[in-house]
């Protein structure tokens, strides 16, 4: 209802036993749940930057920087406000403050970390800051550090007054460019070596970061039921617990990188399989070298966990034989639409048996203390990723909506995917799709009951297998789905994160869908019609553009295709469905239609989808689950 349009205050609590960081969240009322954003706990008191129009307030140049006391988290924003007509409203904001003689303080500004879930639909914030002393001389400047964030650390010899500066790279202000600066003297921990431990043991680590203290080693405890797999940890330093920082559980007979010269492929470390490898590239131009044993009919594969855990190498990794020639390399490891910065090599086989090489180094021959990295090596097991960009499905009572999913099968697994969902609303079901042999796109269906309470919940959607083996058994198969935000008008999955929400709220454009039918039985070259009708509401009824579009697959704008659950040879008539429906209709109908060689399936859920969109990104509804046959002919 446009009386639930409207701006609201929300008021963190947060208790004093909180752990300092980044948290997700989402506003969830009456209307649903709304986009996730984030929120910063910090352990200093706040200061805002005042700037205050009305009275003419700004600290935008040296003279008029705004006092602050150390130690403090600043915020403020790059905003462009004009004072006059003259006023290009590029906004440049200074702080000053007083230090004493031999004092050391980290600035980590947070920004882009803050906002980049905004990117596809606004310019993120680029900044960068200098440190002035009293006379406006720089004395030192950060630009990226983490990604676009920038983080300096310098060392005061005079005590004094001293000047902070932050702007925008590029100049640019947008009331959105919002930023939180941690002004302190603690230690500022953003990797460890060794990287990987063991769960249920303590692991003594060396610390890596801003302002460490002169024996910079910590125990890492950590519990023996934890999952293998990435974890945030404090650190005890003295009475005192570091920042968060990531460390890997692994359950992999560990090694570390061996003290010797292991820089040629001559002087490799020899290793043996499985093994995870903690080892850091300790300099510039440092190469690391593995050497290991390796079968015509083995199967491996190879993961650095580097960049994804705050170390600073930009991983390139390689396999040579024994005469140094390239058996194989990578560069990004590739998972769903996104690129990272580790390395990964899957479901390697030599052609020979023999010795090989394992090369791994900094794509830019750089190297240093925050440097280290984590090298997976296994067997190749059959498995399959899940991946989709619908991170909030909104629904209403009696309505329904759809979570498109894509798999990515590995090492040898080619079998159907089962799809569940669990942790839902309550008065919520899901109907959970098959994804065929040969099939990457599949959907689960979730219906709201008519009397489904507004409410909202965080699920975990999972696929399940089985894959045979030689010995005649199965290997059971289970991936969790990983999800992204995404904005489709832009045909963008941008942003990785595991709040996956249902929320149950008041009906906003379409309040039902109603399908002529539900289950579908197509012979190969044949068609059938599904008339659809919708009952608008009354707030989409008087909005500008409530033109609804319907479809059985999920295309971005640039009509790049991310959901498409129809079998293969199936597909809608275009041409002759009434699939787009103005705003006085109610009604309008699809066709489905089989190919000729259209194979035969049973039973195969779809999802009859009515798209609108009165901006971006474009909307998704669905009818209810529609079941899909394909006889022979």
């Amino acid at each position: 209802d446009s009386q639930y349009n409207k701006a609201v205050r929300i008021r963190f609590k947060v208790e004093p036993q909180a752990t300092p960081g980044i948290r997700d969240f989402r506003i969830v009322g009456p209307w649903g749940a709304l986009p996730l954003a984030r929120v910063l706990v910090v352990r200093d008191p706040l200061i805002f930057e005042n700037e205050e129009p009305q009275k003419e307030i700004f600290n935008n140049t040296l003279q008029a920087a705004e006092p602050i006391s150390l130690p403090a988290t600043v915020c403020g924003q790059i905003s462009g406000i004009r004072r006059n007509k003259q006023d290009t409203g590029t906004d440049i904001d200074w702080f000053r403050f007083q230090v004493e003689a031999g004092k050391t303080l980290t600035f980590n500004v947070f920004s882009m970390r803050l906002s980049r879930m905004l990117a596809a639909q606004y310019q993120v914030a680029d900044p960068i800051i200098f440190l002035h002393d009293q006379y406006g001389s720089t004395l030192a400047t950060s630009d990226n550090h983490f990604a676009a964030d920038p983080c300096l650390c310098y060392h005061f010899e005079r005590s004094g007054e001293y000047y902070l500066q932050i702007r925008d790279v590029r100049f640019g202000s947008n009331s959105m460019y919002q930023y939180c600066i941690e002004i302190n003297d603690r230690p500022l921990i953003t990797t460890v070596f060794p990287l990987a431990v063991a769960a249920g043991r303590q692991t003594e680590v060396r610390m890596a970061g801003f302002n460490l203290p002169h024996e910079p080693f910590a125990i890492v405890n950590t519990s023996q039921d934890l999952q293998p797999g990435v974890i945030w940890n404090r650190l005890p330093l003295g009475a005192d617990l570091t920042n968060r920082v990531r460390v890997v559980v692994s359950d992999l007979p560990l090694i570390a990188e061996s003290e010797g010269d292991n820089n040629s492929p001559q002087n490799g470390q020899a290793i043996a399989i499985p093994t995870g490898i903690n080892g850091r590239i300790e300099s510039e131009a440092d190469l690391d070298y593995f050497t290991f044993e390796a079968k015509q009919d083995g199967h491996y594969s190879f993961e650095v966990l580097a960049r994804r855990c705050g170390s600073q190498l930009d991983s390139h990794l390689r396999i040579l034989d024994k005469t140094g020639k390239q058996q194989t390399f990578n560069d990004d490891l590739t998972f769903g639409e996104h690129k990272f910065s580790d390395s990964q090599i899957e479901d390697w086989s030599p052609r020979v048996d023999g010795t090989y090489t394992i090369e791994i180094r900094d794509l830019h021959l750089r190297g240093g203390d925050d440097f280290p990295y984590f090298l997976k090596i296994t067997s190749s097991q059959p498995g399959f990723d899940l991946y989709s960009d619908n991170d909030l499905v909104p629904l209403s009572p009696g309505m329904s909506n759809v979570i498109l999913v894509r798999v990515a099968r590995k090492n040898g697994f080619a079998g159907e995917v089962q799809l569940v969902a669990t942790g839902l609303p309550e008065g919520v079901t899901a109907c959970g799709g098959k994804m065929s042999p040969g099939q990457t796109d599949g959907c689960l269906v979730l219906q709201a009951a008519d009397d489904a309470p507004l409410t909202a919940s965080n699920i975990t959607v999972t696929g399940t297998a089985t894959h045979p083996k030689s010995d005649g058994t199965h290997l059971q198969l289970e991936s969790k789905l990983t999800t992204y935000m995404a904005f489709p008008a832009n045909r963008r999955l941008h942003w990785q994160h595991e709040m996956h929400t249902v929320a149950v709220g008041r009906p906003t454009e379409i309040r039902s869908i109603k399908l002529s039918t539900t289950d579908v039985t197509l012979k190969p070259n044949e068609s059938k019609r599904i008339d659809i009708t919708i009952e608008r509401t009354q707030e989409f009824i008087d909005s500008r553009t409530p033109t609804v579009r319907f479809d059985l697959i999920f295309q971005y704008r640039l009509n790049w295709t991310f959901g498409n659950a129809l079998p293969k040879g199936v597909s809608m008539d275009t041409l002759n469905s009434r699939a787009t429906i103005k705003p006085d209709a109610t009604t309008g109908f699809i066709i489905i239609k089989a190919a000729p060689d259209a194979q035969p399936t049973r039973r195969r859920l779809i999802s009859v989808m009515a798209n609108t969109s009165r901006g971006l990104p474009e909307q998704i509804y669905s009818a209810p689950p529609v079941f899909l046959t394909i006889t022979e002919k």
